[in-house]
């Protein structure tokens, strides 16, 4: 008796030795879960920087080039061209980077296209500085939107719509108003001179 039962002990821990397939599938989609969300925690930290470049970065172009212009006034706007490269500028800051023939590329890594500086009539408080973003999705927008409310010299900010709006535009008007597509481009505009 003593013999059986040991031989249908061994029969059975033979039989044990993997994993069933139940058991496999279950670690398996554990293990794909964890991995999800590390996945979308990272997304989220990463367009988190790349927001954080954004603005950062933009308002720093806007300091650069507030002083280069600011010594020669408005005059420096109307004799120079209206359509001026990155490269005046010399520094590119964290996160952006620039194309051969001089423009900028945002920190999603999509082109900005030229700096402009525009002006209408004499008048110093119209003299702007704009930047274009391209493809922004509307929570990026939005987000956009928000924390260059707080920016010093902002002045308007305008979409693929083509309508301009002044600054600052509550999250609710950015929303509405600005950001509307799932996608659209983005101007924002500064102060030159006030």
């Amino acid at each position: 008796m003593c013999a059986s039962v040991k031989a249908s002990f061994l029969s059975i821990r033979h039989q044990r030795r993997g994993f069933n397939l139940v058991e496999a599938a279950i670690v398996l989609g554990v293990i794909g879960l964890v991995i999800g969300g590390i996945w979308v925690a990272a997304s989220k930290i990463t367009n988190d920087l790349k927001l954080n470049q954004a603005t950062t970065g933009l308002l720093l172009i806007v300091d650069q080039y507030r002083s280069i212009y600011k010594p020669f006034g408005i005059t420096a706007i109307y004799n120079g061209p209206s359509t001026i490269t990155s490269q005046i500028i010399g520094v590119i800051p964290e996160g952006f980077s620039r194309r051969n023939d001089g423009t900028l590329v945002d920190p999603w890594g999509r082109g900005m296209g030229n700096i402009q500086t525009y002006r209408q009539d004499d008048l110093i408080d119209l003299a702007n500085l704009g930047f274009w973003f391209y493809n922004v999705s509307r929570a990026n927008c939005i987000e956009l939107i928000s924390r260059l409310n707080r920016a010093r010299y902002i002045y308007t900010v305008n979409s693929t719509s083509g309508a301009t709006y002044n600054m600052p535009l509550s999250i609710s008007s950015a929303n509405s108003l600005v950001c509307q597509a799932a996608t659209q481009n983005v101007n924002f505009a500064f102060h030159l001179f006030k």
